[in-house]
């Protein structure tokens, strides 16, 4: 659906058909283990490669432009049991090459030919100890260097290369006491990050506890500080939709949770638990993705702010046959800076309310059928509120089939069944006296739309080992 920019006149409303669209991907992931138990290692590699056209927002159709991607990531791990002790070592490497093709500047800031890379080589030991059923300790050490490298192929020119290397230490204690039904989490952890200034470092402790006076009753809490670097998309950007801005501070902040699970305490055909949690961050130098006027978003630190989250969900079984999960969450998130235009602002990119259902009937042991409704409500795409993308209340429905072993699984979903496009919102949400309404389309949060009637069908090999 295609207001083509005037959402108030609905005479020029249209659906055309979406071109340079295609998206062609290729994934090989092999894995390999071996050794006996108390010295298992694993090896994984995971190579991607695609190609796709990026057809550009609504009304701003691009034609030519176009994306490839190739990412490899490759990991070493083991289980290491050595008498009481545990150790978990693992070493990875991820290597990404973007090459972005915008020639007629249909896309982003302007006419761009790019070939980025991207690499992170790092390594971690995690040891477990328990000297007393009531106590394990862990023990996490991990590095971690990254480089960044922007080629510019119009011009033959390479960019300066960007690196940083960022190490943790974390130290954490389970305490068990009353038969396991009470149990305590302290942990403390630092993080160093050097990139091209002083290395710089900061701590981060945390405790939590959990109760079980009942087996079927469960409460839990925690709270602590933590601090969260910014990534390398949002330093640099990801072709074509997202600038990155190497400016960036890191986020820090305070943050607790509570909440608690009841299970149904007797036996029978229906059988109930529920899921209850509540969290408040309050953040300073948030990193958030704003949208600019050219459809594109940057990152950038919010300053002040608080996110308050409340979540809920049921699982319910009636026999063997059905089974659904309903869940909620609700979430108020205000920007605290002073200045007028963005004073009290729900934060950019996070839904106020998003929504979920799903149930499955069971069709004897080897076939089921499900529905899933999904529900995310109105986001704002900048911190001044004034754009936003609309709420999507969306329904699908999906077919399993299991056969006998030896033979492939089929799986058929159809998503957006009712092919959803567009839908009618307040035209200024923040006016409770404005009660005009108009369409938007679907989007995501760049403004791209979002697909109709999909319907998706997969089939699936698994080769069964044979019994010596």
């Amino acid at each position: 659906f295609d207001d083509q920019g005037t959402e108030f006149n609905r005479l020029d409303d249209r659906t055309p058909t979406r071109t340079n669209n295609a998206i062609d991907r290729a994934s090989l992931l092999g894995r390999a283990r071996f050794g006996p138990d108390p010295a298992r290692v694993t090896v994984l590699d995971h190579l991607v490669v695609g190609q796709q056209g990026l057809p550009g927002p609504i009304s701003l159709d691009a034609a030519r432009a176009d994306l490839g991607t190739v990412r490899n990531l490759a990991v070493l791990s083991a289980d290491l049991t050595p008498g009481g002790l545990r150790f978990l070592p693992a070493a990875w490497w991820l290597w990404r090459e973007e090459e972005l093709d915008d020639r007629d500047g249909e896309i982003g800031t302007g006419i761009q030919h790019t070939r980025d890379r991207s690499g992170t080589v790092g390594g971690q030991l995690t040891s477990l100890w328990s000297p007393e059923p009531w106590l394990v300790s862990t023990l996490t050490l991990r590095a971690r260097h990254e480089r960044y490298v922007p080629v510019d192929l119009m011009e033959d020119t390479t960019g300066p290369v960007q690196a940083r290397t960022a190490g943790l230490a974390a130290l954490g204690t389970d305490l068990r006491f009353w038969r396991d039904r009470l149990t305590l989490s302290p942990a403390v952890s630092g993080l160093v990050l050097a990139d091209e200034g002083q290395p710089r470092a900061w701590p981060t402790p945390r405790a939590g506890a959990l109760v079980r006076p009942f087996p079927w009753l469960a409460l839990k809490g925690a709270a602590g500080l933590y601090l969260r670097p910014p990534d390398l998309t949002e330093l640099y950007g990801d072709h074509g939709t997202q600038i990155g801005n190497p400016d960036l501070r890191a986020e820090s902040g305070t943050a607790w949770e509570a909440g608690f699970h009841v299970e149904q305490p007797f036996e029978g055909p229906v059988r109930f638990a529920v899921d209850v949690g509540y969290s408040r961050r309050r953040v300073t130098d948030l990193i958030a993705w704003v949208q600019n006027s050219q459809y594109t978003q940057y990152a950038i630190n919010v300053g002040e702010a608080y996110v308050r989250t409340t979540e809920g969900a049921v699982d319910l079984e009636l026999g063997r046959w059905v089974d659904s999960r309903t869940a909620i969450t609700w979430t108020l998130a205000r920007n605290l800076q002073e200045e007028a235009a963005y004073a009290n602002k729900h934060l950019p990119g996070i839904p106020e309310i998003e929504a979920s259902q799903q149930t499955t009937l069971h069709l004897w042991d080897r076939a089921s059928i499900s529905h899933t409704w999904s529900y995310t409500g109105l986001t704002y795409t900048d911190a001044a509120n004034l754009g936003f993308t609309a709420p999507r209340d969306l329904h699908s429905f999906s077919l399993d089939l299991s056969p006998v072993p030896g033979f492939p699984s089929f799986r058929a979903e159809l998503l957006n069944a009712f092919d959803v496009r567009g839908t009618a919102v307040d035209r200024n949400p923040l006016d409770d006296g404005d009660d005009t309404r108009i369409v938007l389309p679907l989007t995501d949060f760049t403004g791209y739309p979002l697909p109709g009637r999909t319907l998706v069908v997969a089939l699936a090999w698994a080769d069964q080992p044979r019994s010596p």
